[in-house]
């Protein structure tokens, strides 16, 4: 029973990050109505020009990210404080105690390669289905990542706050209950799913669900989400560079099949590569945490 509820808690997080959004909308949609009645535009001081200047705003590119951001700094906090009381620890949801350079590089890198991967077979998956391709870029366009406009206040969600809150509900809150009521491996798998199923498009789902992966096994084996949230960052911000870099037609559309194919082979190699460096150093990161601690209990017993 003790773990099917944890099974179940492990998707309330998300829930919550939704309600946050959600009062946040009605409370932002309420302040702005009566303020177009106070002060009314050119349609006058009437019930539908305050309605429509109330949706006018909400319904507007930097209206959306401003409630999104607002609303996911407000929630974040408090979900950091239960991830902390959920591990029964000090640690809590950013532990670094096992920060080391060669981990960092190699998951600075990795992550870039995995970028190129997952991005070809967005490409790929999406020359197979136009359809699926079409609606990730309707889904996009509607949160303003493609375009001849880019927000700013699009830009920090997508590149900071968005992965940031998303790695601790997913990697942090849902694997940390999951692991409760699961085997590690099972647990991993529900979470990747989880979290491509909240990109909505089907074209996103499939490259998220591999991302979802990675990311999972990193934290289960580092026990933080520190790692996953700059792989995270790195990931979507190479994605939001990408667009900007491809709206201004800096990227090449003639490249050859065989470059292609020579490109992502290479760079599924890096990714690799980079996983095994990744965990290589976290492990001798532990073992210098262990030696170090073994050290100071004998100095302290010598004392």
């Amino acid at each position: 029973m003790k773990k099917v509820g944890s099974f179940f808690l492990s998707f309330v997080p998300y829930l919550v990050i939704q309600a946050g959004g959600f009062l946040l909308s009605i409370t932002v949609m309420g302040a702005l109505y009566i303020f177009f009645l106070i002060f009314p535009g050119e349609g006058g001081r009437d019930v539908m020009s305050a309605y429509s200047g109330m949706m006018e705003v909400m319904s507007s590119q930097n209206g959306l990210m401003a409630v999104s951001i607002v609303s996911t700094l407000l929630v974040m906090p408090l979900l950091a404080l239960w991830y902390r009381k959920a591990k029964n620890d000090d640690t809590g949801a950013f532990y670094i105690g096992d920060f080391n350079v060669l981990s960092f590089f190699a998951l600075v890198i990795g992550t870039i390669a995995l970028y190129v991967c997952v991005d070809v077979l967005a490409e790929f998956i999406a020359y197979m289905r136009p359809d699926w391709g079409q609606q990730m870029e309707d889904l996009q366009r509607m949160e303003g990542i493609v375009g001849n406009e880019f927000s700013v206040l699009t830009i920090v969600y997508t590149c900071i706050v968005g992965p940031v809150m998303e790695e601790l509900v997913v990697r942090g809150l849902m694997l940390h209950y999951l692991k409760k009521a699961l085997p590690a491996w099972l647990a991993i798998l529900v979470q990747a799913s989880f979290f491509a199923v909240i990109h909505v498009s089907f074209l996103m789902m499939c490259y998220t669900f591999i991302v979802g992966l990675i990311f999972g096994v990193i934290a289960h084996k580092t026990g933080s989400i520190v790692w996953t949230s700059l792989a995270h960052i790195i990931l979507n911000t190479c994605g939001m560079t990408v667009s900007i870099v491809g709206v201004l037609g800096a990227i090449p559309s003639d490249i050859s099949t065989f470059v292609i194919i020579i490109a992502v082979t290479i760079a599924v190699v890096i990714t690799i590569l980079c996983l095994y460096l990744f965990f290589r150093g976290v492990a001798i990161r532990h073992l210098e945490i262990e030696y170090l601690t073994e050290e100071n209990e004998v100095l302290d017993l010598n004392e």
